[in-house]
């Protein structure tokens, strides 16, 4: 019988068709986030997000082409911050767009500073407002017209209603017109008692320009300022809200401003408002401050090399348009010296080392001013200052030069005559000697003080100077009176050349505004008098009777004298 055949049977063991279409898996199902789940930058593009962190797969395969991957489960993420502050700002900067008027923008050129004597025809006619000079040597301020100034009161604010948007320190604005030509007009007659050497006509004609605080071709905040307190100082008739002490405060803010700015003569016009602030400071008695603002003139002066003026050495960093400008440059130099030098007279330390083996000082000496563009200026200038105090000197003969030089021969005295008690004897004479040479030779080198063709203020300037010379004599020998008949003798005769000169100047002077070192110079009298004289001789002698009689005199001008200035009294 023959085998039948039979399909075979289906059993477990066969493996199951495959489905048409895979499973999927429960991976891939978790992988789909929630609605509100994915990144910020998946939900602003509308793409499938896979909610890794830090960084999801679609901001990771970007390339750096999507910002940060940010998820905004935790609230509000910091581009969303940033973007509603963003949004918030410019609805503010819209409404004061919209509520307040645009103020004028003065533009002007970087590079470019003023040549009113150049140009005389441009913005207004300088002779408007030229500043003229007498016959006796004052000076004369005609007021400007309210053409040539083109301002008016009512574009002023008080300092009060600036005070009340923000800190004394935001005002910035000016005096009335009116108030502005009575500072400038009291300060500039009395200038020259403040250390002020910068050209006056220039000066005066630039800070009357039509142009606001701060303009390239006005003079500097710090040194408008300066000048401003000066002129309250002046004028008895300026009261609140334009005083001294809002002036004080712009003038010490602007300081510390200009000269971070670009002003195209900020160094020059800071020296000029430092050298201004430490005058102010000496004539009310605040001693310590005017010390400071004088060391910080004569580091200005050295940072800037103007010590190296026509030097052969490196050339200093302040240029000059001119030769005027050159010539403000070493006056300025020169009085910040002279300035130092009556600071050490009322016990500070010299900023300046007068005492080192070699002075280094080139800078030629100074001119009165608009003499140094009327003569050939030196091509070099090498080691002024050690040539003078080594007797080999035989240039520098303007006031302003005699004064410096008067000035440093009293700072030389007063270091020597104070290191006579440490030195040995013998070396101490031999200093003293020498330099009481050099302190004689300069005096009979002085103009004399009747010469009848010398205006009140070179008179004035003359006595100073005489004073200053013999104020030198006597710090020089009052250490050595008790062993030495010459240094007595030096020191009786220079006292009285000290009281006949104060006697001059008071009965020729033009203004009860005195320089305050007088008051020390007056004392350097006093005590050379009361040490060189003994009691019995005051009132025995004939001597004695004058020496009472001049002590009287000098105490009634230290009496009127002391109400400008407390350091007199």
């Amino acid at each position: 019988m023959m085998p039948q055949n039979h399909p075979p049977r289906l059993t477990n063991s066969m493996p199951p068709k495959s489905p048409p279409f895979p499973a999927k898996s429960s991976s891939r199902r978790m992988s789909y986030l929630s609605r509100g789940q994915a990144c910020i930058n998946c939900r602003h593009r509308k793409i499938k997000c896979d909610g890794t962190k830090p960084k999801c797969g679609q901001c990771r395969r970007s390339g750096g082409s999507f910002d940060d991957c940010e998820y905004a489960t935790n609230g509000p993420s910091r581009t969303q911050i940033l973007e509603e502050n963003i949004a918030r700002l410019q609805s503010r900067i819209r409404e004061l767009e919209k509520d307040t008027p645009k103020a004028p923008v003065y533009l002007h050129h970087p590079y470019y500073s003023l040549r009113l004597d150049e140009d005389p025809d441009r913005d207004m006619p300088i002779s408007d407002f030229a500043v003229e000079t007498s016959s006796t040597g004052d000076i004369t301020l005609p007021y400007l017209t309210n053409q040539s100034m083109n301002l008016s009161e009512s574009t002023f604010t008080t300092p009060d209603q600036l005070a009340q948007n923000g800190t004394i320190a935001s005002i910035s604005q000016e005096p009335p017109r009116e108030m502005v030509l009575l500072l400038l007009d009291n300060f500039v007659k009395n200038s020259w008692k403040f250390g002020f050497f910068l050209d006056v006509h220039r000066f005066y004609r630039a800070a009357l320009l039509p142009y606001p605080l701060g303009h390239y071709d006005r003079p500097s905040p710090a040194l408008l300022s300066a000048v401003y307190l000066w002129g309250a100082r002046l004028s008895p008739s300026v009261s609140h809200p334009y005083n001294e002490q809002l002036f004080l405060h712009n003038t010490l803010y602007y300081i510390s401003q200009d000269l971070a700015g670009c002003h195209p003569k900020k160094i020059i016009h800071a020296l000029q408002a430092e050298i201004l602030v430490s005058y102010y400071y000496l004539h009310i008695g605040r001693l310590q401050e005017g010390s400071f603002r004088a060391s910080s003139a004569v580091g200005l002066c050295y940072g800037a090399k103007l010590h190296r003026i026509r030097s052969p050495k490196p050339p200093y960093v302040v240029n000059s348009a001119d030769l005027t400008e050159e010539e403000e440059q070493i006056n300025g130099f020169w009085t910040a010296v002279t300035l130092n030098s009556y600071w050490v007279a009322h016990g500070f330390s010299s900023a300046i080392a007068l005492n080192s083996s070699h002075v280094d000082v080139d800078t030629p000496w100074p001119t009165d001013i608009g003499e140094y563009g009327r003569r050939s200026p030196p091509q070099e200038s090498a080691d002024t200052l050690q040539r003078f105090l080594d007797n080999t000197n035989v240039d520098g003969f303007s006031f302003l030069a005699l004064h410096a030089k008067a000035s440093i021969l009293l700072e030389r005295a007063i270091t020597i005559g104070g290191r006579i008690d440490q030195d040995n004897v013998d070396l101490a004479l031999t200093s003293v000697f020498a330099l009481d040479e050099l302190i004689e030779q300069f005096r009979s080198n002085l103009p004399l003080l009747d010469q009848i063709d010398i205006p009140p203020s070179s008179r004035d300037v003359l006595v100073i100077i005489s004073a200053l010379t013999d104020g030198a004599t006597i710090k020089l020998h009052l250490p050595l009176v008790q062993i030495s008949d010459i240094s007595r003798n030096c020191c009786l005769s220079a006292a009285m050349n000290i009281l006949k000169s104060t006697k001059h100047m008071a009965k020729h002077s033009i203004s009860q505004i005195v320089d305050p070192i007088l008051g020390v110079l007056w004392r350097f009298a006093c005590e050379a008098l009361i040490a060189n004289t003994p009691v019995s001789e005051a009132f025995n002698s004939s001597f004695g009777i004058e020496l009472l009689g001049q002590l009287r005199k000098l105490l009634e001008l230290l009496a009127v004298f002391s109400v400008q200035s407390p350091v007199i009294g």
